[in-house]
């Protein structure tokens, strides 16, 4: 009786069902905060039988039978459940459903167009901040390697050259804040510059897959990596509210200790953020615990003590004497608001190092056993970064969003090695002064977003001074006998690029057209010191 009285209760809400899907509807949309439309969005009348799903563009067909003061549910994961009157969905046309806190962040923006992630036609992996804390890594390589699919090479501690896809150094784009980390100096060789980027400042890393040498130029040939550092957020009143965050940590394979303090400050139209941050690591130890057909694998049985140029047993085979290095990272940038639509953002950074010690070439050895080298050091890598930069999201004649970046980088390398047979010291000192401006922007074409055109421009001055001598390390003695890695009377290294791309999605959204054009421009100027040590031809 009791299963009978069941199948009654069903067959008459299918009944219902049937009779309410043959009725005459009226549509809503439901979308989230973008304006996106929520395919298999659940809706449910909580005072009736009735309920269904919304379909791949995000539409319900509500029969007119129900009636317009009952309540609906709608429902969405990752979205805040929502609850409103029937009259008052129909009369709006559309109804917008809220990201939940948790899932917040992943409505994210990409690349140096701010693109939606589903409207990039490349794998990209999206690194938050969240990630970065839980790992602790000690540089940024290091949090590259451990969470995205990049392999990371070091040839020291105080290293980290990314490689995507097979590519790397200057193959691959760094840009940190809209701004091309990548200069007249990037070698075809490994780069180390990754880490003089402070991860406790920074909001993400998006390593974008595939070529981008559309938008970004031939250095963007085996893929990029974007940084993005903490952008000040307004409050919502003009009460000036203030944040502070630390953050410390200690890893026991270098006795490594890495600090760091920030502060944020906001009201309703001034924002700022100051980040400070200090590195300190030992000499690396090395695992005791080895494959039995490699039992000296990575052992260092001597080394050579820098301060009496002799070869000294080393007493712990598994410390990596002189690799070691210290850091320091500062972060400064203040946000204004001039309207809803249009704010300004000054960005300061500033990084130095002590000497960081290559430790592959300090295991070198001769054919006799003895060192190749009493120490080989990359000089203090500094470096600084300014920039001004101009948002605006709203609606004009041929901007809908776009950004505006002025700024200017200041860049030191150098090399410091000696041999162990000889008393004289080399040095090698670069510096890197780069202007750069650039434009981006994005037009819908039509009332919606499903067709739309990016355009900008990026200009970009480099200017290189590389210098060299001799320092005979018994004497003190400087000569300039070496001949330096750059043209010794300075260089000149300018690029100008123009782009323009189209973006069509087709087939309900599923399928995006992606086609561009670009023109690049470079500029190179070299003067040669007579007085160089090399023997210059006569004519």
């Amino acid at each position: 009786m009791k299963s009978g009285k069941l199948f009654l209760t069903i067959f008459s809400l299918a009944i219902c069902q049937y009779l309410y899907s043959q009725a005459e509807t009226s549509s809503i949309t439901i979308v989230n905060e973008l304006g996106e439309p929520l395919a298999g969005a659940s809706v449910e009348c909580l005072q009736c039988s009735y309920s269904t799903f919304s379909s791949d563009r995000g539409i319900v067909d509500l029969p007119l039978a129900l009636s317009e003061s009952e309540l609906l549910l709608i429902r969405y994961l990752g979205f805040k459940d929502k609850t409103i009157r029937i009259g008052e969905a129909v009369q709006a046309g559309i109804v917008q459903l809220l990201s939940t806190s948790e899932l917040i962040n992943e409505v994210i923006v990409i690349g140096r167009a701010d693109n939606y992630l589903e409207d990039l036609p490349y794998e990209v992996e999206s690194i938050d901040r969240k990630e970065m804390s839980l790992l602790q890594t000690q540089s940024t390589g290091d949090m590259l390697g451990s969470n995205a699919n990049v392999f990371v090479q070091k040839s020291q501690m105080g290293g980290g050259s990314p490689v995507l896809r097979g590519f790397e150094a200057n193959k691959i784009l760094l840009v940190l804040d809209g701004v091309r980390m990548n200069n007249a100096i990037y070698r075809s060789g490994h780069l180390q510059n990754s880490i003089t980027i402070d991860q406790f400042a920074l909001e993400r890393a998006e390593v974008i897959y595939g070529p981008g040498s559309l938008m970004y130029g031939s250095d963007a040939l085996g893929g990029v990596v974007h940084f993005r550092s903490r952008m000040p957020s307004f409050s919502s009143d003009d009460k000036m509210k203030s944040s502070l965050g630390y953050n410390f940590n200690w890893s026991s394979a270098n006795s490594g200790l890495r600090g760091n303090v920030n502060l944020e400050l906001a009201n309703a139209k001034l924002a700022s953020y100051t980040s400070i941050s200090g590195s300190s690591f030992s000499d690396l130890r090395a695992g005791s615990k080895r494959h039995k057909d490699y039992p000296d694998f990575g052992k260092r049985p001597f080394y050579v003590d820098q301060t009496t140029n002799e070869v000294t047993e080393n007493p712990e085979v598994n410390k990596q004497i002189y690799t070691g290095y210290n850091q320091i990272d500062i972060l400064q940038k203040l946000r204004l608001k001039l309207s809803e639509e249009f704010d300004v953002t000054a960005n300061f950074q500033y990084t130095t190092s002590s000497d960081i010690p290559r430790y592959d070439e300090l295991t070198l050895v001769e054919d006799d056993g003895s060192p190749v080298y009493s120490y080989w050091n990359y000089g203090p890598q500094k470096r600084i970064l300014t920039s001004l930069q101009a948002s605006f999201d709203g609606q004009s004649g041929l901007v809908d969003r776009g950004n505006v970046i002025l700024s200017y980088q200041n860049i030191g390398e150098d090399r410091i090695s000696k041999l162990f047979t000889s008393e004289k010291e080399t040095n090698n000192l670069e510096e890197v002064r780069i202007w750069s401006f650039s434009l981006d922007a994005q037009k819908a074409i039509g009332q919606s977003e499903r067709h739309f055109i990016q355009y900008g421009l990026e200009l970009n001055w480099n200017d290189v001074i590389s210098g060299a001598f001799n320092r005979n390390t018994v004497t003190g003695e400087q000569t300039y006998d070496l001949l330096s890695r750059y043209p010794s009377g300075g260089s000149k290294y300018n690029s100008y690029g123009l782009f323009a791309v189209w973006n069509s999605k087709l087939a309900n959204d599923k399928v995006l057209l992606n086609g561009g054009v670009r023109y690049s421009s470079f500029q190179l100027d070299v003067i040669y010191d007579r007085n160089d040590p090399f023997s210059w031809p006569e004519h």
